[in-house]
């Protein structure tokens, strides 16, 4: 399954801007997976399927000596080389399912907040062409967040039953969010795996300090208000989700420029070809 929607380069460009990068215990468990083969630094190729406009493949440039980032969106790899400052890391256009990799070639491939758009069986043939015996796919995202606003627990929980009740009821009724909903809320927890017996998973929470005016603008990103969008455009969302927001935390004089703290539940699964395959 898959979804043409960041096309726009407007869209593309606030998705640079609002999207986030992921944290350092995401990619120690994915190193200390590797080295449980017969893997070892300085580590050969990355593939990262779903690059987007290039969140996540630089998160392991200094482990890889060649990353190849990937996405369909030629606007998206457009926006990732404009901000590509390493010079092992190359950006193409291209889909999940014929990567132009050669077989056996690649140490790792991540799929940061992408791989429950794909075609499992199709992309896990070609993940099992290119990794190396003993390589690892590590396929992570995230779910909606929980909202601490500092000195006021009740706002915060009000604050949080906001988001919650958008993405867990108002937009799965609207028929805008229930594939998401099937495998992020639930960690991806039913993800079939590429490779038997050799799962790993790993569960975090990413803290980030961002204004309710920078939380909107993250959630204006997101594909299910692409759909919502495009089913009722002359509806003004963003600014009805920043007033209730804002509503739930007491309606504070900074306004949209009022800070909060998203706590957002990461979770990826990990899994390993066998080293005799």
């Amino acid at each position: 399954m898959e979804y043409r929607i960041f096309e726009d380069k407007d869209l593309v460009a606030r998705y640079a801007k609002a999207r986030f990068s992921y944290p350092q215990d995401l990619k120690e468990a994915v190193l200390e997976f590797l080295a449980e083969s017969n893997l070892s630094p300085p580590f050969g190729q990355l593939v990262d399927v779903g690059c987007g406009s290039g969140q996540s493949t630089p998160l392991f440039a200094d482990q890889f000596q060649n990353l190849i980032g990937v996405d369909f969106s030629e606007a998206q790899i457009e926006e990732a080389k404009k901000c590509n400052d390493h010079q092992n890391i190359t950006y193409l256009v291209q889909d999940a399912y014929s990567l132009p990799i050669e077989d056996s070639s690649t140490d790792l491939v991540t799929c940061a907040a992408s791989i429950h758009w794909f075609d499992l069986p199709r992309f896990y043939e070609e993940v099992r062409r290119i990794l190396k015996p003993g390589g690892v796919l590590a396929a992570w995202s995230y779910r909606y967040p929980d909202v601490e606003y500092e000195g006021h627990p009740e706002a915060s929980e009000r604050a949080s039953e906001v988001i919650k009740h958008m993405e867990t009821k108002e937009w799965i009724e609207g028929g805008w969010r229930a594939h998401v909903t099937t495998v992020c809320d639930q960690f991806y927890a039913n993800v079939p795996m590429c490779f038997a017996g050799s799962e790993k998973r790993f569960l975090s929470t990413l803290e980030l300090a961002r204004s309710v005016d920078e939380y909107v603008l993250l959630v204006s990103t997101y594909s299910s208000y692409q759909k919502l969008k495009e089913d009722r455009p002359n509806w003004d969302y963003l600014g009805e989700l920043k007033q209730r927001l804002l509503g739930a935390l007491g309606n504070p004089d900074t306004g949209g420029k009022t800070e909060i703290v998203l706590k957002i539940p990461l979770f990826m699964f990990m899994s390993k070809k066998p080293i005799d395959s």
